[in-house]
């Protein structure tokens, strides 16, 4: 069986093209002020559209995709309020999706992988720890007091899945 170039470009060009979409929304969350002083509420903009690309292609790889190039351009560009350390979580949301997306029951019901957005949404953690790190402060200094900031990236995780799955369905439903 022969492939031709045509075939191939055909079915991985709206992969790419869903991967750049998603990418490109997930830096301009990196960039974005909005005053909620929330811990957590940037993710309804970058894990939205991580599972979204993930729902809609049902495959992995293009969230890692996004993922990678979203944290490629904040790290390089210098935006966002993290410095290169606040690119970590994008990479890491979006490979843990694709590893969650490989399991047979998630593709059968693909709202799972909304609901697990809650939960993976908690490795936006990694930045306020490793600051705390940087300047001296162990785990056993920063955990106590990352209790209601875990509950509230769970609570927004919760909120970005399910806007990433009702986004993915509108736009699988359009496609046909």
């Amino acid at each position: 069986m022969t492939i031709s170039i045509g075939t191939r470009l055909r079915t991985v060009a709206p992969s790419a093209l869903l991967a750049v979409a998603a990418a490109a929304v997930v830096v301009v969350a990196a960039d974005v002020r909005v005053p909620l002083q929330l811990p957590g509420h940037r993710g309804l903009l970058w894990l939205t559209a991580l599972v979204a690309t993930a729902l809609i292609a049902r495959r992995p790889g293009p969230a890692t995709a996004a993922g990678l190039l979203a944290a490629g351009t904040v790290a390089v560009v210098g935006i966002g309020n993290g410095g290169p350390l606040g690119a970590v979580p994008y990479v890491l949301a979006a490979l843990l999706l694709d590893l969650a997306l490989g399991a047979g029951v998630i593709r059968r019901r693909p709202v799972l992988l909304a609901l697990l957005a809650a939960p993976i949404h908690l490795v936006a953690l990694v930045v306020p720890i490793a600051r705390s790190a940087r300047v001296g402060v162990g785990l056993s200094g920063s955990l106590p007091g990352l209790g209601p900031v875990a509950l509230s990236h769970l609570g927004f995780g919760l909120v970005a899945g399910l806007a990433g799955w009702g986004i993915a369905r509108v736009v699988r439903a359009a496609r046909g």
